[in-house]
């Protein structure tokens, strides 16, 4: 026959808080696994929006808050090159990177080491989905660079570094 509960027995949940427990364990780890890689760059700060307010030359841009960004694991000519050559394809990056960023909102990937020792940020590019600094690279106007443990995308960059060299586009057009 089965037993009545008196108003005296604890409640469900007290009389099982092991199995309750266990359940309570699983739930949140079915939500951690759905939703890792948001949290972990929530927590990481790997990502970030941003607005870019003035482009200094191919490669580093200044962001609406006043930080200094230089893109990772590209490098395009200087804009103060001794070469007279060189300082024209430093202006035709720079007007690249213009039409691409300036005054748009970009989302930034963080890698490895995200501040460089003149304490500009150091980030990946993004903008509507596709990559600034792949484009600079496949366009011709950098080169691909990379130092030290940012070394995400130096795959990708190095082979479209070749495909730009064996089109002679932009920097290698010489």
């Amino acid at each position: 026959m089965p037993r009545i509960l008196a108003q005296s027995d604890p409640p469900l949940w007290q009389r099982h808080k092991k199995l309750f427990a266990a359940i309570a364990v699983i739930i949140a780890f079915s939500i951690v696994g759905r939703f890792r890689a948001p949290i972990e760059r929530f927590v990481s700060g790997s990502e970030e929006t941003v607005s870019v307010r003035y482009v200094v030359d191919g490669d580093t841009v200044v962001l609406a808050d006043g930080r200094a960004l230089r893109y990772l694991g590209i490098d395009t000519p200087e804009m103060d090159a001794a070469g007279e050559h060189e300082r024209e394809l430093a202006q035709e990056a720079r007007r690249f990177n213009s039409d691409l960023v300036l005054g748009k909102t970009v989302r930034l990937e963080f890698d490895s080491v995200k501040k460089d020792k003149y304490g500009r940020t150091l980030a990946y590019v993004w903008i509507d989905g596709k990559s600034v600094n792949a484009a600079l690279v496949s366009s011709g106007f950098a080169r691909a660079a990379f130092y030290g443990d940012n070394a995400r995308y130096y795959n990708e960059y190095m082979r479209l570094e070749e495909d730009a060299r064996s089109k002679r586009l932009g920097i290698w057009a010489q």
